[in-house]
């Protein structure tokens, strides 16, 4: 299965020290354990916990997001940014991202470790990001298109502190909220969004996310429409392994296909390969473009007829783990 990793936060406005056990979901209390959570990263110590660790203290995220494309919607490609609107874009996004990045750092407390005090702060504090319906409004087109990716950054980190369920079980705000923010992802791309953006990476993305909030959730209507939304990109894969609508990104064709990637491969590791004849072959062909593509991007100067831009660091690593995954199964996955 796709590992997934990601962040949390915890909002307590009083500045009071709060037991462990409290986060935990436990009615007795301090009396259960002398660990302590402070504002702002205190010490916690008690049972069962082996080594000194803090829980860092984030407010949520904003309930509204309205931003603009960052792209200068004149160009045809959407691949040349506008210094104006991304300026606005970010630092409408910057409230989200810092907090999912220190959500992150809560959850997790060395490489591929997490403790049982971690994940009672990850899950309190998405206890009060549902009550407070973060990023349940979206605004805009490209708030809507945004939020994909911040949700398989939240559902990532949950699968990966509580991989049976067993804690998210215990919460019914978090799965209400989690199952209300993908319903309102299948309602967009089936009805509102632009006919590029059902199609596009956009689109591969949205299913990630609906479908590792499915398996959390184990609603088989979620999964099916991931799996729809696997096939929608794959069985656009050629002859020769590129994806047309990211091959129009022109200078960008190559980031955005190692981007469609990361996506259509993560959600291919998580659901299992698509059944026979529904392009499933295909992916190994984007893949084997895409390992190319990191050695020499001629093929994407050919094919677009332009120079390719320097692809995001972000979408090279991910593309390169998915691609070691590939010739080393089980050697796991940042996703």
């Amino acid at each position: 299965m796709v590992r997934f990793v990601l962040p949390a936060l915890i909002l307590i406005a009083t500045g009071m020290a709060l037991p462990v056990a409290a986060l935990a979901g436990n009615p007795a209390g301090a009396a259960a354990s002398n660990t302590t959570l402070g504002v702002g990263g205190s010490t916690l110590t008690g049972p069962g916990v082996d080594a000194t660790e803090t829980c860092e203290i984030v407010a949520p995220p904003p309930s509204s997001l309205d931003t603009p494309s960052k792209y200068n919607q004149a160009i045809g490609s959407k691949s040349i940014a506008d210094p104006v609107s991304a300026q606005v874009r970010s630092k409408a996004m910057s409230p989200v991202t810092d907090a999912i990045r220190r959500l992150e750092a809560t959850g997790r407390f060395g490489p591929g470790q997490a403790s049982p005090t971690a994940a009672a702060c990850v899950f309190q504090t998405l206890d009060i990001w549902a009550r407070e319906g973060s990023l349940t409004q979206m605004r805009s087109e490209d708030a809507n298109l945004s939020r994909d990716r911040f949700m398989v950054s939240i559902t990532a980190l949950i699968a990966d502190l509580d991989p049976k369920g067993d804690s998210l079980s215990r919460h019914d705000d978090v799965r209400r909220w989690l199952a209300a923010i993908s319903m309102q992802t299948m309602r967009f791309y089936d009805i509102e969004a632009g006919p590029i953006s059902r199609r596009n990476n956009h689109r591969y993305w949205a299913g990630l996310s609906v479908g590792q909030t499915g398996v959390l959730l184990k609603d088989h209507r979620m999964i099916d429409w991931a799996r729809s939304s696997l096939e929608t990109g794959l069985c656009q894969i050629d002859g020769s392994g590129f994806l047309p609508l990211e091959v129009d990104r022109a200078a960008k064709a190559f980031d955005y296909h190692l981007y469609a990637y990361v996506a259509l491969g993560s959600l291919d590791r998580l659901l299992g390969p698509s059944e026979p004849g529904r392009c499933s072959e295909a992916l190994l062909r984007l893949g084997d473009l895409v390992r190319n593509g990191i050695r020499s991007d001629v093929a994407f100067e050919r094919r677009t007829g332009v120079r390719q831009d320097k692809p995001g660091r972000d979408n090279l690593l991910k593309a390169r783990r998915l691609l070691q995954d590939r010739l080393s199964p089980g050697a796991g996955s940042e996703f």
